[in-house]
């Protein structure tokens, strides 16, 4: 859910011949947003098994998004 709300409305936007700029602009902003959000949902749930399991993949997979749809052809 957090991809389809995240990532999808900004790879819609941005034109096919900029992704590989918008990628390299924005990526690492949202990286860092999306990890210290992660880290501070760990820490409110003081570092619950299932919870770390659940934030550690919502973080992997919101990376590997981005890497997925911002990949150009080369």
């Amino acid at each position: 859910m957090m991809i389809v709300v995240t990532i999808v409305p900004i790879y819609q936007i941005v034109n096919s011949k900029s992704k590989e700029d918008f990628f390299k602009k924005y990526f690492p902003i949202y990286a860092i947003i999306f990890f210290i959000s992660c880290l501070a949902l760990l820490i409110q749930n003081k570092f619950n098994e299932l919870s770390m399991q659940m934030i550690t993949t919502a973080f992997l997979t919101a990376m590997l998004s981005w890497v997925w749809l911002f990949k150009t052809e080369k």
